[in-house]
């Protein structure tokens, strides 16, 4: 669910940084609601730039929750959760 949630941001921050209609992006993803507000916010706090990179360790998350062992990632893929959920809180707007 998270790595879908940082592919679904990562999509529509590209969107927004090609000039595109993002809102019109977000309808077709089926983000609505209090979920619309919440990507909103993180699209926000986050800059463009750091998505590409959250998707890929998420993607080898995946790969570590299917056993599979990744060069440079720990073992325990709850622990590289917890490093994926930190590297997105910390990328902030910051310039």
């Amino acid at each position: 669910a998270v790595g879908e949630e940082i592919r679904l941001l990562a999509r529509v921050a590209e969107a927004r940084s090609l000039g595109q209609d993002a809102n019109g992006l977000m309808r077709r993803l089926r983000i609505f609601g209090a979920h619309e507000r919440l990507a909103l916010q993180a699209l926000g706090r986050v800059r463009p730039d750091v998505w590409p990179a959250a998707v890929q360790h998420a993607h080898e998350v995946d790969r570590l929750i299917k056993g599979l062992s990744v060069p440079g990632r720990l073992s325990d893929p709850w622990e590289e959760m917890t490093r994926l959920a930190l590297r997105v809180a910390a990328a902030g707007n910051r310039p």
